[in-house]
C-alpha cells in the first residue's frame, strides 16, 4: 500500500526518446506512443538536417520525465536558397559585393591572361549565374590578369642615333630609363654606345631600357672663350606632367636657363655655354635628378 501511494504521488516516469534527425511526423508518433507530448518551438534553416526533421529537443534524449511531459523541438527548414548572380564582365570588387548581398561567399579566385579583357574582370564563374544554391555556398571565379605580357629579344641599339632608338623602344612597348651622356672621340654625336639590358636579353613589354649616348657638342664660339655643348634630357615616365628646371653654374655664376612644364617622355635640347668648369643641374618637380659636367 505504501509503495502504491509513493507511485501515485511521484507519477510514472518515462525515458525521453531520441527524436533528433527524425521526421516531424515520426517524432509526433514516437512521442505519443511514449506517453509524451510534442511541441514545435521554432523552425530554422539548417544545411546538415533535412527539411521537416528535428534539429534539437528539450529535454534531451535519455532523461527521465513524467508521463504527459511536453518535449520542445526545433525543426529544420532545410538550407536557405539563393540565386547565384551573373558576374561575368564585372570587376572583382563588384562581384564580391554581390555575392555577399546574396548570402554567398567568394571561393577560389584564379587569374589568367586574356587579350581584350581588362585586368580584374570576371571571365567565368562556378556555379553559373541564376543557379539556385544554399546560402553560404562558395562561388569560384576566373579573373582576367589583362592581356598577355609580350616578351621580346632585346635588339642591338649600339651605333643607332638616339632619336631612332626612341621610336624603336616605343614601337616595342618598352620604356626609356636612364640616359647617360659621355664625351667620346671619333664617335657620331647622339649615337648609342652602351645599353641595358644587353642585346639578346629577354625583355617584357613596359620594361625600362637604359642607354649611354655620345654627348653632342659643337665648336660654336660665343666671343673669345665660349664653347657650347648640347644638353639632351628626356623626362622619365611616371607623372603625366612635370615641372622641369635646368640651372647652369660656371665661372660667370649660376643661371636658370630652363623652367617649363613637360610631359613624361618629352625630350629637351639646350645649348650650354661652357665657361671653365661648367655644371648643369636638372630638377624635376623640385628635386635634383641629374648633374652634367662640361
Amino acid at each position: 500500500a505504501l509503495t502504491a501511494m509513493k507511485y501515485s504521488l511521484k507519477g510514472e516516469e518515462i525515458t525521453v526518446p531520441n527524436l533528433i534527425g527524425k521526421d516531424l511526423g515520426v517524432a509526433f508518433n514516437t512521442s505519443s506512443m511514449s506517453g509524451l507530448n510534442l511541441k514545435v518551438e521554432r523552425s530554422e534553416p539548417n544545411t546538415a538536417i533535412s527539411k521537416n526533421h528535428i534539429i534539437s529537443q528539450d529535454p534531451l534524449p535519455g532523461k527521465a520525465v513524467k508521463r504527459g511531459r511536453i518535449i520542445g523541438v526545433v525543426v529544420s527548414q532545410g538550407f536557405k536558397e539563393s540565386a547565384v548572380p551573373n558576374m561575368t564582365g564585372q570587376n572583382l570588387k563588384t562581384a564580391e559585393e554581390k555575392l555577399k548581398e546574396e548570402g554567398l561567399n567568394t571561393g577560389e579566385i584564379i587569374g589568367v591572361h586574356k587579350e581584350g579583357t581588362p585586368e580584374g574582370t570576371i571571365i567565368a564563374q562556378s556555379p553559373l549565374g541564376m543557379a539556385m544554391v544554399e546560402q553560404g555556398r562558395k562561388v569560384d571565379l576566373l579573373v582576367s590578369l589583362g592581356p598577355p605580357t609580350k616578351i621580346y629579344l632585346m635588339p642591338d641599339l649600339t651605333g643607332m642615333r638616339y632619336e631612332e632608338v626612341q621610336k624603336l623602344i616605343k614601337n616595342y612597348g618598352l620604356k626609356m630609363g636612364q640616359v647617360i651622356q659621355r664625351e667620346v672621340d671619333n664617335r657620331e654625336p647622339n649615337s648609342v654606345i652602351n645599353q641595358e639590358p644587353k642585346p639578346g636579353s629577354r625583355v617584357e613589354e613596359g620594361q625600362e631600357i637604359s642607354l649611354t649616348v655620345v654627348q653632342a657638342s659643337s665648336q660654336v664660339r660665343g666671343g673669345s672663350s665660349s664653347t657650347f655643348a648640347l644638353l639632351l634630357y628626356q623626362v622619365p615616365f611616371g607623372m603625366p606632367s612635370n615641372q622641369l628646371v635646368v640651372r647652369v653654374q660656371n665661372r660667370l655664376g649660376e643661371k636658370e636657363i630652363f623652367n617649363d612644364q613637360k610631359r613624361a617622355g618629352e625630350t629637351i635640347r639646350l645649348m650650354i655655354a661652357v665657361e671653365g668648369e661648367t655644371v648643369a643641374s636638372i630638377y624635376l618637380n623640385g628635386t635634383l635628378v641629374q648633374e652634367r659636367k662640361y
